[in-house]
This record gives C-alpha cells, structure tokens and sequence, in this order.
C-alpha cells in the first residue's frame, strides 16, 4: 500500500484516513503490485512555465472538505496540460488528462488531446469523485 494503512472491509479495499489517493496497480513484468499513495497532480507546459515533470510550484493543492484538487495559478497563457504522478507510471503523459467543458478526459493509448487553451491567473479545480472540473 505504499505506506497507507488499508485493510479489507467485506471485500473492498478500506483507507484508514480520508484523503484523495492515486490507486495503481502495476500487471508489467509478470507482476501482481497494488500501490496507493496520496494523489499528486501537476501542471505542465507553457501555461505553468515549462517542460519538466514534477516541478513542486505546479503541484496542485488538496482540499479535503470540498474533494478537490486546484492548480496554482497559471502562470502564463498557452495550452493547459497536468496529469498525475506516481513512481511507477514511466512518463507523465501515460497519465494526462484535460478538463473538456466539465469534464475530465483521460488521454489513455492515444496521442495528445485536443488543447484547451488557458490565461495566466486561472485555476483549474478538479472533481475526482465525478470526473468533472473546471478553469476559472
């Protein structure tokens, strides 16, 4: 479990502290391995100041009252991408998504979404809980 404590609870899978986790099983390799961490999701590109993965200003903040995750504000104009960061994902864009209108698309197998263009000051906030999100 990476460090957080679960247990079984009737055959589901309990956290003992509430939180927004990122849950990846990894089948590579002939392996059987279940990883759950706390989520950690960042921003990328020229909207958040350049190319490099996990840069610690572009990681967005939790809320656990209100469920989400929000950006810090973007820091220039351009195409907004973000995705979420584990160890055992090989490249940040195996695990990109967007926010389209209000909701979350996952870019999966297939080559870069279509751009959803962003201003500097916006936010991106993100629902997990039902896949929707929103840029203000």
């Amino acid at each position: 479990p990476n460090g957080v404590a679960i247990s079984d609870n009737g055959g589901n899978m309990a956290i003992a502290t509430s939180g927004l986790y990122t849950v990846v099983l990894d089948l590579r390799n002939s392996a059987k391995k279940l990883s759950v961490a706390p989520a950690k999701v960042y921003g990328m590109g020229d909207c958040f100041g350049g190319w490099t993965s996990d840069v610690a200003a572009n990681l967005f903040t939790t809320d656990l009252t209100a469920k989400t995750l929000t950006s810090p504000a973007l820091t220039a104009a351009g195409n907004i991408r973000m995705y979420v960061s584990h160890p055992w994902i090989p490249a940040w864009w195996n695990a990109e998504f967007n926010v389209f209108g209000t909701e979350i698309q996952y870019r999966n197998d297939g080559g870069d979404q279509t751009a959803v263009a962003g201003t500097a000051g916006k936010t991106v906030t993100l629902h997990f809980d039902d896949n929707t999100g929103s840029i203000q």
